[in-house]
C-alpha cells in the first residue's frame, strides 16, 4: 500500500509541457479545478483510453489532501468488481516526479447537473431508471465484508454516457466503514450540504447506507423537479427543514409525477435513519415495483426537455452559493457557527428574461385587471391545520403549515405547530362549558384560560415521532396526579405511535376523554413530558414537581436524567424549543 504521508513533492511536474506520463499518453484537458486537472490519456501497453487525475501541484505538499487522493483510488479499486458496472472503474494510482496521478475509466457522457441546465428536469422514466441503477450500485458497495459509503451522491456525480449508461463518480469522500483515515474527525461536516442528510451534516463520522439513500433520494428529487427539497434562507433553516421532513411532494410541483413516487421519495428522506429504506436494495426494489422506469436512458436530449417552469413562490427561487454546491469540509468550529444560527444566507436566482421575438407582439387587452389575492390569515391557517390534525390527518396538517410558511415565513404561529407536529410533540387543548365546546386550538395559545367548577377540559396529543409521554397535575393544595398513562385507567400506552392523535384519558377510570375539575380552587398547573426513553419511576419524579414553586425550574429538566430508565440522558422530544417538560396554567374559580 502507498503511504501517502512518505511522498513529497520533489519537483512537480509542468503537465503543459508534457505529453507522456509513464504509459500514459495525454490526449486532452478534459476539466480543472480546486483539486487538480482531469485529462483524457491513452494507455499505451494495455490500448485504452483513461481519465488520468492529477493533484494540483499546490496541494502535494498538503498531507490531507494527499490522503484524500489515495482514498478516493484506494476505494475505486476495491470496487472493481461491481457486477451493476455502475461505478467509475479505478486502474492505478502512482507517484510521478513528486505529482500524484489516478487513471480511471475514462466516461464519453455528460454529468446530470449539465443536463438539467439544459432540460430543467428529467421525465420520470429517466429520472427513476437512473435511481435504480444508482441504488443497485450502492448496494454493492453497502454489502462488502469492510462496507463503503460514497457521502456525496447528488446529480453532478452521476454520468450518463453516450450510449446511455449510469456511471457514479467521485469517491473523495467515500468511507469505509469503521475507517475514517483521520479525514473526518467529530464535529464537521463532509459532502454536499443540500443533498447530505441531517446526520451527516451534523457529525459526518457517523455515516452508514441509509446516508447515501436519504442522498439518493434528494437527487431523484431533484431529477424530477429541477428544485432542491428542503428550502430556507440560511443553512440553518435548510438542516432545520431537513428535520422535520418538511418538503413540497413532487408531483405538486410536476404532475407528472404520481403520487407512488411522492410516497418513496418520503421515506429515503425521512430524517430519523431508522425511518429510511434500510438498504440501498430496498429502495430499488421499491422503485422497480412502480413500473415507471425506462428500459433504456436516452443517451444525449440536450435541448430536447422542457424549460424550467416556476411552480413555486418566490422562496423558492433560492439557490445556495457556489460554496454549498460543491463538495464541503466544514471544520468543527464552523459546524459549531452553524449550529449556533451564524449561517450563510443564500442569494436569489436571476430571473428568467422573457423571450426574444423578431417583432414586437402586442399584448391581448385586458378589460379588468385582476386584484392581487391577499394571503389567507395565520389564524384560517392555523384553525385549519389543527382540524385536519384532530381528525388525524396529519400529513394533510403538516402540508397545510408548510404553505402558510411560505405566505407567513418564520411566524412562530405557524412555524412551533409545524415543528411539533413533523419532529416534536404537538399538545393541544380544549375545554367544555355547560353552554359551548371550544375550539381545539394549540396548548400554548390557551395558557391562562380561566375556568370554573363546572367545566370540563381535556388534551390531545400528536407525536412527530414515536416517544414516550408523562403528564401530571399539579393543585394548589399542593398535591401531584398522574394523568398520562393513567395507572387506574389507560396502563402503558408508551411510546405513544408518531403522527396519531391521542386523547387524555379520564382520571375517574370512565371510558371518556373529558377530565374534570375539582373543588380545589386556584391555579392549575400541568406538566407534560416528553422523551425518546421511558421513566424508570414515573411517580417519583412526579413527586419533585410539588415543590416547583414556579412552574419554569430550569432544573426540573436536570432532574429528569436521574429517572430515564437504563441511566440514559433525557433527550428531549420537543422540537421548537428543545425541551423535554413544557407547563400549562389555567386558573380555577
Amino acid at each position: 500500500m502507498i503511504d501517502a504521508k512518505a511522498l513529497a513533492p520533489t519537483a512537480p511536474v509542468d503537465s503543459s509541457s508534457v505529453q507522456m506520463v509513464r504509459d500514459y499518453r495525454l490526449l486532452a484537458k478534459l476539466g480543472e479545478g480546486g483539486m487538480g486537472v482531469v485529462y483524457k490519456a491513452h494507455e499505451v501497453g494495455l490500448d485504452r483510453d483513461v481519465a488520468l487525475k492529477m493533484l494540483s501541484p499546490k496541494l502535494s505538499g498538503d498531507t490531507e489532501y494527499v490522503q484524500r487522493f489515495y482514498r478516493e483510488a484506494r476505494m475505486a479499486l476495491k470496487l472493481d468488481d461491481d457486477p451493476t458496472r455502475c461505478i467509475v472503474r479505478g486502474y492505478a494510482v502512482f507517484e510521478e516526479r513528486g505529482a500524484h496521478y489516478f487513471a480511471m475509466e475514462f466516461i464519453d457522457g455528460e454529468n446530470l447537473e449539465k443536463r438539467l441546465k439544459t432540460q430543467g428536469h428529467l421525465n420520470v422514466g429517466d429520472a427513476v431508471r437512473i435511481a435504480i441503477d444508482i441504488a443497485a450500485a450502492l448496494d454493492y458497495a453497502h454489502s462488502l465484508a469492510k462496507p463503503i459509503f460514497h457521502r456525496d451522491i447528488k446529480p453532478s456525480n452521476i454520468m450518463i454516457t453516450v450510449d446511455g449508461k449510469v456511471k457514479l463518480t467521485d469517491l473523495g469522500l467515500a468511507k469505509a466503514a469503521g475507517d475514517d483515515m483521520g479525514l473526518t474527525q467529530l464535529g464537521t461536516m463532509a459532502g454536499t450540504f443540500a443533498y447530505m442528510p441531517p446526520e451527516q451534516a451534523r457529525n459526518a463520522a457517523l455515516v452508514d447506507g441509509r446516508s447515501d439513500i436519504y442522498a439518493l433520494g434528494v437527487t431523484l428529487y431533484v431529477l424530477l423537479t429541477g428544485a432542491k427539497p428542503f428550502i430556507g434562507r440560511t443553512d440553518l433553516e435548510i438542516l432545520e427543514a431537513k428535520e422535520m421532513g418538511r418538503f413540497e411532494p413532487a408531483s405538486r410541483l410536476i404532475p407528472e409525477v404520481p403520487v407512488a413516487l411522492d410516497r418513496i421519495l418520503a421515506k429515503m428522506m425521512a430524517p430519523e435513519p431508522s425511518q429510511r429504506y434500510q438498504t440501498a436494495g430496498e429502495a430499488a426494489k421499491a422503485l422497480a415495483a412502480t413500473g415507471l422506469a425506462n428500459a433504456t436512458l436516452n443517451p444525449d436530449e440536450s435541448g430536447e426537455g422542457p424549460t424550467v417552469v416556476d411552480h413555486r413562490s418566490a422562496v423558492r427561487q433560492r439557490t445556495p452559493p457556489a460554496s454549498s454546491r460543491t463538495p464541503i469540509l466544514i471544520t468543527a468550529a464552523t459546524a459549531a457557527t452553524l449550529a449556533c444560527g451564524v449561517a450563510l444566507y443564500w442569494a436569489f436566482m436571476h430571473q428568467p428574461q422573457p423571450a426574444q421575438h423578431a417583432h414586437p407582439v402586442e399584448a391581448a387587452p385586458s378589460p379588468v385587471q385582476q386584484a392581487a389575492v391577499p394571503p389567507e390569515p395565520i389564524d384560517v391557517i392555523l384553525a385549519r391545520a389543527i382540524d385536519e390534525a384532530t381528525h388525524n390527518d396529519v400529513t394533510t396538517a403538516s402540508q397545510t403549515l408548510t404553505r402558510g410558511l411560505q405566505t407567513h415565513p418564520e411566524d412562530p404561529q405557524v412555524m412551533r405547530p409545524l415543528r411539533e407536529l413533523e419532529r416534536g410533540v404537538l399538545i393541544l387543548f380544549q375545554y367544555q362549558t355547560p353552554e359551548e365546546t371550544s375550539p381545539v386550538e394549540p396548548l400554548w395559545n390557551a395558557d391562562g384560560v380561566t375556568l370554573t367548577r363546572r367545566d370540563n377540559y381535556r388534551f390531545g396529543i400528536v407525536p412527530g415521532r414515536d416517544c414516550y409521554v408523562y403528564a401530571y397535575q399539579r393543585d394548589t393544595r399542593p398535591s401531584v396526579a398522574r394523568i398520562f398513562p393513567n395507572p387506574h385507567y389507560s396502563g402503558e400506552m408508551n411510546p405513544l405511535p408518531a403522527r396519531q392523535l391521542t386523547w387524555l384519558p379520564s382520571i375517574s377510570g370512565e371510558p371518556r376523554s373529558w377530565l374534570h375539575l375539582d373543588t380545589a380552587i386556584g391555579e392549575e398547573r400541568f406538566y407534560f413530558v416528553a422523551l425518546t426513553s421511558p421513566l424508570q419511576d414515573p411517580d417519583a419524579f412526579g413527586e419533585q414537581l410539588i415543590d416547583d414553586a414556579t412552574g419554569r425550574d430550569a432544573d426540573l429538566q436536570r432532574r429528569l436524567d436521574a429517572y430515564v430508565k437504563g441511566g440514559a440522558p433525557a433527550v428531549p422530544c420537543f422540537a421548537y424549543e428543545r425541551q423535554a417538560i413544557q407547563v400549562f396554567r389555567f386558573n380555577h374559580k
